[in-house]
């Protein structure tokens, strides 16, 4: 089999992949991607905490916490996209607004969305907790932690992020911040 060890051998896992999400955030940065900026880091801060609470708690780190991380990264990047999808379609019908009045009224009109597929897993997940069994236990549980936090990083840490990024690039100029690289296309 190939894996990622076989291509650099001698160097962890692990330092690969930090290697990889400092070069993906780097990419957001310099072709300035302020939505995709905002939902990564909200899949950081997701994934960090669930590991924060494992690694507390001293939860073994198996394959099944592995398959619970990617769930919670996928279900977390989810929930981020149609928040901002709904920001998108205002900023187009509400030109005159302000971004993060915008942003505000995006939120409010996703977040009964966003509460009640979050209570809805999160019941699912109890159960799973309570009458899974032992087996079942670490993988519930990051997932009960996952979602819960995945729940509030969309509205009080992707949009909050989003919100900065626009007030900081609205007062540069043009380009200023691309580093020489000249592009076609500009991020509503």
């Amino acid at each position: 089999t190939y894996g990622l060890t076989q291509w650099f051998p001698g160097i962890s896992p692990a330092v690969l992949i930090v290697v990889a999400l400092l070069v993906s955030t780097a990419f957001n940065v310099l072709l300035q991607l302020r939505f995709a900026l905002a939902a990564l880091v909200a899949i950081y801060h997701d994934v960090l905490i669930t590991i924060s609470f494992l690694s507390f708690l001293h939860i073994e780190f198996d394959l099944q916490i592995l398959a619970a991380l990617l769930t919670i990264t996928g279900y977390s990047l989810y929930d981020t996209i149609v928040v901002f999808d709904r920001i998108r379609e205002n900023m187009r019908r509400q030109r005159q607004e302000h971004f993060s009045a915008i942003v505000n009224a995006s939120i409010n009109q996703t977040l009964s969305r966003t509460v009640l597929t979050s209570g809805h897993t999160v019941l699912v997940l109890l159960a799973l907790y309570l009458l899974g069994g032992k087996v079942l236990h670490g993988f519930a549980f990051a997932l009960l932690i996952g979602m819960l936090s995945g729940a509030y990083s969309t509205v009080f840490i992707a949009s909050p992020i989003l919100v900065y990024w626009h007030r900081l690039t609205a007062n540069l100029p043009a380009g200023a911040l691309s580093f020489g690289m000249e592009r076609s296309y500009r991020a509503p």
